[in-house]
């Protein structure tokens, strides 16, 4: 039996990634269900989705590929694809709310050389700011006991920064991790002394 991929375009069953594009459903259903009703309905069913029940606003064939798939795996393989793809582009998809900012600590500049118009660390985080703050001071580990901190920060961290922290998102890892290094090399220019900033 062919299968296609669908994109239904939801009520803000959570907060948008980018508050200009909307909450999207990507799934995989039989190729011969055809109206909204049918899809809407048979991807309720689905044991992961009965959150999209009553929320879907319309179907999203703009954004969805027009070929149908021979087996479930080819399906599956595309969707994870048009997910990734999506996802870059700032929708929330499957209820992902997943978004990189960057931030900026001061660090305590006490024996330490050349420190300009400050010393600082430059990192990026998918968490709140505060929180990814909070793990460093706090020397925090993760589930195998590996250090999630910098141990820089943990020892001289003293407070956020945000007048020099952007208030841009960003939607994958590499683009945070990209912006994060091009901070880094902007306060550098500007005479602070900076750790981080990878």
């Amino acid at each position: 039996m062919p299968h296609q991929i669908v994109v239904l375009e939801l009520d803000d069953v959570v907060p948008r990634r980018d508050a200009s594009k909307p909450n999207l459903f990507v799934g995989i259903v039989d190729a011969s269900l055809e109206t909204l009703d049918e899809i809407s309905a048979a991807i309720t069913d689905a044991q992961h989705s009965e959150w999209i029940a009553g929320q879907v606003r319309s179907l999203r064939d703009d954004l969805a590929p027009s070929h149908r798939f021979q087996t479930r795996k080819k399906a599956k393989e595309r969707k994870g694809k048009l997910i990734n793809k999506l996802s870059r582009q700032g929708f929330t998809v499957n209820r992902d709310t997943t978004v990189f900012r960057l931030y900026v600590i001061e660090l305590n500049s006490e024996n330490v050389s050349d420190v300009g118009r400050g010393y600082v660390y430059v990192g990026e985080t998918s968490k709140l700011i505060e929180e990814r703050f909070q793990q460093h001071i706090n020397d925090a580990r993760g589930p195998k006991g590996r250090r999630i901190a910098s141990k820089i920060v943990f020892r001289r961290g003293l407070r956020l920064l945000p007048r020099l922290i952007p208030s841009q998102v960003y939607f994958t890892r590499k683009a945070s991790e990209e912006a994060e290094a091009r901070l880094a090399e902007r306060l550098r220019k500007k005479g602070y002394k900076v750790e981080g900033g990878h």
